[in-house]
C-alpha cells in the first residue's frame, strides 16, 4: 500500500467527446486509472456542462475533431465556465493553423487524438503539476511561428512590438520546440522548473 503521504491526489475529469466509442474508451482509461475520477463523459459542450452541474473538473479533455473556429469557440465556451481547470485539446488535423488557433486559445495542451494511453495519462498528470504538453508532431511549426514573433521586424507595428517575446522567454520557446519537457530545459537554461513554467505562462498569455 502507497502511505497516505505519497498518494497522488484525485483529479477529476471531464471528456468531451464526440465519437461513442472513443469516449467510452477514454472514460474507461481514467475510470481504471486510480487517482482520476471521471465527473463527466459528453459528446459536446452543452452536454459536459448539463452533466457537470455542481461538479468542478481540475482538466477538461476536449476532441476538438477537424479544428474548425466553431468547434474550438465551443470547447472555449465550455472552459470559460471553469476557468480554474486545466485543458488538453485533442485533434485529428495535423496542420498549423489549426495548431496556432488551438494554441492561441491558451490551452495547456494540444495532443493527436490518436495518443497512447500511457502518454496520455503522463499529460494529464503534467498539466496538473503546472507544465504544458504538446504533440510536436502537430505543434512544431505553430510554436516555431512563436519564435518568429520574438524577431525584430522593421515591419511590426507598436501593438505587436508589444507582444515580442524576449531574449529569455524564446529561448524556452525553442528549446520547448526541441521537444524537450521543462524539467530539461531548467537544466537546459540553467533555471529552476518554476521560472520556465512562470515564463511559459506569460509567453502563452501574450497570444
Amino acid at each position: 500500500m502507497i502511505p497516505s503521504t505519497l498518494q497522488r491526489r484525485t483529479i477529476n475529469m471531464a471528456i468531451i467527446e464526440p465519437v461513442t466509442i472513443a469516449r467510452q474508451e477514454l472514460a474507461s482509461l481514467f475510470f481504471d486509472t486510480p487517482d482520476f475520477k471521471v465527473i463527466a463523459a459528453a459528446s459536446c459542450a452543452p452536454d459536459a456542462m448539463a452533466a457537470l452541474k455542481q461538479k468542478t473538473p481540475d482538466v477538461l479533455l476536449i476532441d476538438i475533431g477537424d479544428g474548425t473556429a466553431a468547434r474550438i469557440d465551443e470547447a472555449n465556451g465550455l472552459r470559460s465556465m471553469y476557468p480554474g481547470a486545466k485543458t488538453i485539446f485533442l485533434s485529428g488535423q495535423n496542420d498549423e493553423s489549426t495548431a496556432l488557433r488551438a494554441i492561441s486559445s491558451r490551452v495547456e495542451g494540444y495532443l493527436a487524438s490518436n495518443i497512447t494511453s500511457e502518454r496520455l495519462i503522463t499529460a494529464v498528470r503534467s498539466v496538473c503539476s503546472g507544465e504544458y504538453v504538446f504533440d510536436l508532431s502537430y505543434t512544431a511549426s505553430a510554436l516555431r511561428k512563436l519564435v518568429d514573433m520574438a524577431l525584430p521586424s522593421v515591419r511590426l507595428s507598436d501593438d505587436e512590438r508589444l507582444s515580442v517575446l524576449s531574449g529569455r522567454e524564446r529561448e524556452i520557446v525553442y528549446l520547448l520546440c526541441q521537444g524537450l519537457t521543462n524539467q530539461e530545459i531548467a537544466r537546459t537554461a540553467f533555471v529552476s522548473i518554476n521560472t520556465v513554467k512562470t515564463h511559459l505562462r506569460r509567453i502563452f498569455g501574450r497570444l
